[in-house]
């Protein structure tokens, strides 16, 4: 008498939630957010180069800003809610801020702010304290409070840099944020706060700016952030804080908590860039598969891949993946955006075979992107919603494959990567569409 065969040996793919949407099992899994590793699911084995020329920070599921040392991958998470996001891909960025881990603060009626660090009271009745500095969620952080009854009204500006510091150009975008929360006394008597990313001649003077309003701060230590892009020709610097106003006859008692400003040339913030003495530059994020790694499950005539990430932030191009045989778009199958639009793309010989656009990424959801090859047979689908396919085209041959950034790896995905799959074939268009909602 014959024993029965397991059911997840005769269909492997029963085994896990998204093989039974394709009803297939992958030659690559790469589950990043699950994982919290490089390991392959598929295989077993890590088969992953990552590196990056600095250390970095990231969330753990506790909520806690931990450092990652250089070379070392980051695996973020929701501060909130402490889930797990997934691999972060982020570009070079630079924290211009040379200072922003309170050195230098002395507690004290005014007391002494942290070096290179201002703070600003137009008007008067409201005097300034430094309460003390210190470490929340591994957010380094001063406390200062603002009390008093305004004899006039009153504009009260906490920048970590002056005005005439950091260097910018027209036409540049700069981003600036900060942690913030009250610890003591209430936002009454206070006017809405508001972000300042501010313009300044090589003279010193005051060109244009922006005031992003934000929420009346709150109990809980949270990033605020606002960019803007130059727009003089004259500008020289850039200047960035947190401002409110008084009016005149009102009393005010508040304990703000500063912790970890930044200020960044981009047009979106990234993760925040530990600073000391001087303006800090976290390296990129570059994740390849290559060689007997690479060969080991890709398949050339045809195939599948699937990506489920978060966007951060746009820029001009973000690759969720890129497979390549080297230094070029050349030859290639890609998974990428221009300007936030999404889509996949296939190249030989620089010349394109295949264009499928799958619509927009959303900043800060998820997005689940697949993407399909087989010669004369391209399609790809987001979010449950299926493109054009395209019916002509040949293959190339490729090498490598690179995760959240392109060939050459640059223009990272700014985000983070909760899966990348690939399949020895390529999936039906109902399959595609189904996988990805």
């Amino acid at each position: 008498m014959s024993l029965p065969i397991c059911r997840t040996q005769a269909a492997p793919w029963l085994k896990d939630g998204l093989w039974r949407r394709a009803q297939a099992a992958p030659s690559l899994d790469l589950r990043f957010a699950d994982s919290k590793s490089l390991v392959d699911s598929a295989s077993g084995q890590n088969l992953i180069t990552f590196t990056r020329a600095s250390s970095a920070t990231f969330t753990d599921s506790t909520g806690t800003l931990q450092t990652a040392t250089t070379n070392a991958p980051r695996f973020d998470h929701n501060p909130t809610t402490g889930e797990s996001l997934g691999l972060l891909v982020e570009e070079q960025r630079t924290n211009s801020i040379r200072n922003n881990s309170m050195v230098g603060a002395v507690a004290g009626t005014p007391g002494t702010l942290p070096t290179n660090w201002v703070a600003t009271t137009t008007g008067s009745g409201v005097t300034r304290e430094i309460v003390g500095t210190g470490t929340e969620n591994g957010i380094a952080y001063i406390d200062i409070r603002f009390a008093g009854t305004a004899t006039a009204g009153i504009a009260i500006t906490i920048a970590s840099e002056p005005n005439i510091s950091v260097a910018a150009a027209n036409g540049q975008s700069w981003t600036y944020s900060a942690y913030v929360k009250i610890v003591a006394g209430s936002f009454s008597g206070f006017n809405t706060p508001q972000i300042i990313v501010e313009e300044y001649s090589s003279g010193g003077s005051y060109l244009a700016g922006q005031n992003t309003n934000v929420s009346a701060f709150t109990t809980t230590l949270t990033r605020v952030t606002a960019t803007r892009t130059n727009a003089n020709a004259s500008t020289a610097f850039e200047y960035a804080g947190v401002r409110y106003y008084v009016n005149s006859g009102n009393t005010v008692d508040m304990t703000l908590r500063v912790g970890l400003p930044q200020l960044e040339q981009g047009a979106f913030v990234t993760s925040v860039i530990p600073t000391t003495t001087a303006a800090a530059t976290r390296a990129a994020d570059v994740a390849t598969i290559t060689g007997a790694a690479f060969s080991s499950w890709y398949r050339q005539d045809e195939g599948t891949v699937f990506v489920k990430v978060v966007n951060n932030g746009i820029a001009s191009q973000n690759y969720l993946m890129a497979l390549s045989s080297g230094s070029s778009y050349s030859n290639s199958h890609l998974l990428y955006t221009i300007s936030g639009a999404l889509g996949g793309e296939t190249f030989v010989g620089s010349t394109q075979q295949s264009s499928v656009a799958i619509g927009s990424i959303a900043v800060g959801q998820k997005q689940s992107a697949v993407y399909g090859y087989k010669i004369n047979d391209f399609a790809a689908a987001r979010n449950g919603a299926l493109g054009t396919p395209d019916t002509s085209g040949s293959l190339p041959s490729l090498d490598r494959l690179m995760i959240g950034c392109n060939f050459v790896g640059v223009a990272q995905l700014n985000g983070t990567i909760e899966r990348l799959t690939f399949w020895l074939t390529r999936l039906p268009n109902t399959t595609l569409q189904r996988i990805t909602q």
